[in-house]
């Protein structure tokens, strides 16, 4: 459900938006995603434009489509 929502944001702002899914279920993957950006268990990690700096993140899978659209913009907000 948010994976499908994320990608749509991603063709939403074509060029601007881009996105690389991990699966934080992963035993490989799911240590650097608590040790890096604090996640329990998943989330989300907005990047500015350089692809280094967080911008902010968004932990745990309760999460609204309209909380992520909302973060989006506000980052992209801030991008400007």
């Amino acid at each position: 459900r948010i994976t499908s929502f994320v990608r749509s944001m991603e063709k939403k702002h074509e060029g601007v938006v881009m996105t690389d899914i991990q699966d934080a279920t992963d035993p490989q993957i799911k240590p650097m995603m608590k040790q890096k950006y604090g996640f329990k268990t998943h989330g989300l990690v907005f990047f500015a434009r350089d692809g280094e700096t967080v911008q902010t993140t968004m932990d745990g899978h309760l999460m609204t489509n309209e909380e992520i659209e909302a973060t989006l913009n506000q980052v992209l907000a801030g991008a400007e």
